[in-house]
């Protein structure tokens, strides 16, 4: 996707991101299953921008597990990108999103208010859920039905939950998605300030161990399997302190 490094400015954008942008365009249902810090708020906000700006009716609903993701990192990350970059200016949507003037824009809110996913519609529709391992069956049972127009959507997040919608998409229902799978090591690879660094993943590679559950979901993007002997599942340990820090 050229027209986004270029129109963002950006030097460098890894290769995996290049991929996974591209496969959005053109494919109606990507997931991407990721380790810790490799870029995905960039990724999931540079698409939005790019779907919104370029697509006659370019409608984005951006959704992740809480209000906090949504404001303070995929908003955050959305200003940041298109501020002074040459796209169109929108109107902020208090608490909402942007849009412009023409009707094209970028809405956002958390998988808690399921309500307001009921009836979104469009021509050119494009859903990102953000963290997915984490979203409600219920969340993903109304994009389908509103995915009846031919609405795109990526699923992207660390795979902390063995079952549901986002496992599935790497599992039972591959057929249906254009998957990835994205590491630490790969995020490594590149000097881009702020994605995970070789020093970091060795780091917990010492203090969690190669088969820990959280190197492997944290490090590796491994879907980490609960164990009949589990008393609590990683998958609500995450949640738990996902809350705490928001």
């Amino acid at each position: 996707m050229e027209f986004i490094s270029k129109r963002l400015e950006v030097a460098l954008i890894p290769e995996y991101q290049k991929e996974i942008m591209h496969a959005v365009a053109t494919h109606p249902r990507v997931a991407v299953r990721s380790s810790h810090k490799t870029g995905k708020s960039f990724c999931a906000t540079a698409l939005a921008l790019w779907w919104a700006s370029e697509k006659p009716n370019g409608r984005v609903v951006l959704t992740a597990t809480t209000n906090p993701q949504i404001r303070n990192i995929l908003w955050k990350e959305l200003k940041r990108l298109s501020y002074g970059r040459g796209f169109p200016v929108p109107a902020e949507l208090p608490g909402i999103g942007m849009q412009w003037p023409d009707g094209r824009e970028i809405i956002g809110f958390s998988t808690k208010e399921s309500e307001r996913m009921a009836g979104i519609s469009g021509s050119d529709l494009l859903f990102i859920v953000d963290e997915a391992s984490g979203v409600t069956e219920n969340i993903f049972e109304a994009i389908e039905g509103n995915r009846a127009g031919g609405a795109h959507i990526l699923l992207i997040g660390n795979p902390t939950r063995p079952s549901g919608t986002f496992y599935d998409a790497f599992h039972s229902k591959t057929e249906f998605y254009k998957t990835f799978h994205v590491t630490g090591h790969d995020a490594s690879e590149y000097d881009i300030p702020g994605l995970a660094t070789s020093a970091w993943i060795d780091e917990k590679l010492a203090e969690w161990g190669e088969y820990s559950p959280m190197y492997q979901v944290r490090c590796m993007g491994n879907f980490a399997s609960s164990h009949e002997t589990t008393v609590v599942p990683l998958s609500l340990v995450s949640e738990a302190v996902e809350a705490y820090e928001h």
